[in-house]
């Protein structure tokens, strides 16, 4: 266990160099700046390629920190050398689309419906050298 709090649980698979983060309950954009920054300093230095980012069951708009996540928080995972982000939308419709607003465009973050899919993507990215 890396982190673990009411709202976000991190975990890492070493052999697989994946962090697993599992978002859960109502949120706000206090609490998912708060936990956001928290995720960062908790991963900071641990060696991980991948992250598959749960947020299936959570409920709750942020629109209006989308840009930061897009640009602030992902710009400081990617500096931290995690490099490939598969995220599991939120089965909540309102939230959902708070979540699209927030994916950075570039190719190393993906979205997904399905877990299943998600899991494949990660599985087949790869730093080439």
């Amino acid at each position: 266990m890396v982190y673990s709090s009411r709202y976000l649980v991190i975990k890492h698979d070493a052999k697989s160099e994946t962090l697993y983060f599992k978002w859960r309950g109502f949120l706000n954009s206090e609490i998912i700046q708060h936990e956001g920054e928290n995720a960062l300093e908790a991963i900071d230095g641990i060696n991980a390629s991948k992250i598959y980012n749960d947020s299936s069951s959570v409920s709750g708009t942020f629109d209006d920190i989308s840009k930061w996540i897009a640009t602030t928080w992902f710009d400081e995972v990617f500096s931290q050398r995690h490099f490939f982000f598969a995220w599991l939308l939120p089965q909540d419709y309102e939230t959902k689309l708070s979540a699209e607003n927030s994916l950075p465009k570039n190719s190393f973050v993906k979205a997904f419906t399905n877990g299943r899919e998600a899991m494949a993507w990660l599985d087949n990215c790869s730093i080439s050298g």
